[in-house]
């Protein structure tokens, strides 16, 4: 005889597919204020004017440009990486339709993509900059929780992780 568990019920009864339910790590730790562990610092401008200043008196030999968007019933992320003398390079990634996904999840995928080719980068001699739009995703970083879609940022976090253990001497600025 077969006796199915509580959670089997619950999916059971609410027409939940596993393959359709998101995981959350409920093991995500608030990151340390103090003795700051942050793998990068990060600024947010008070007015597009101020950011714009900012973006062009940057000398970074390394900027990267993400975003998030939704358009047209899907939802996607883009990063493009551009490095002084280099020809750019640019990743992207669909997530899905637009009844299944947020802007804020493609915009922290677009950190992802932004983060992603510089583990396959040579070291650099100037602090390396990710430009983003996004208020919210900035600031996901600096206070991670076990909410929907905090696993999106938990994989950032992790990129810029090795990212300060391959470029020790670097800063990486958001």
């Amino acid at each position: 005889m077969h006796h199915c568990s509580s959670i089997h019920n619950l999916l059971a009864t609410f027409r939940a597919f596993p393959g359709e339910v998101e995981t959350i790590d409920a093991t995500i730790q608030p990151v340390q204020q103090g003795n700051r562990t942050f793998a990068y610092t990060s600024h947010i401008a008070i007015n597009k004017a101020q950011a714009i200043q900012e973006h062009d008196e940057s000398r970074d030999e390394i900027k990267i440009y993400s975003d998030g968007s939704a358009h047209g019933g899907g939802v996607g992320a883009a990063a493009i990486l551009y490095r002084q003398g280099k020809e750019p390079r640019s990743l992207a990634y669909h997530l899905g339709s637009d009844k299944h996904h947020t802007v804020y999840e493609a915009e922290i995928v677009g950190l992802t993509l932004a983060a992603q080719p510089l583990i396959h980068e040579r070291s650099t001699t100037s602090p390396i900059s990710i430009f983003i739009d996004n208020k919210a995703a900035i600031l996901s970083g600096a206070n991670p929780s076990s909410s929907a879609g905090s696993y999106l940022i938990g994989k950032f976090t992790r990129l810029t992780h090795a990212l300060r253990e391959k470029y020790a001497d670097q800063e990486l600025n958001l």
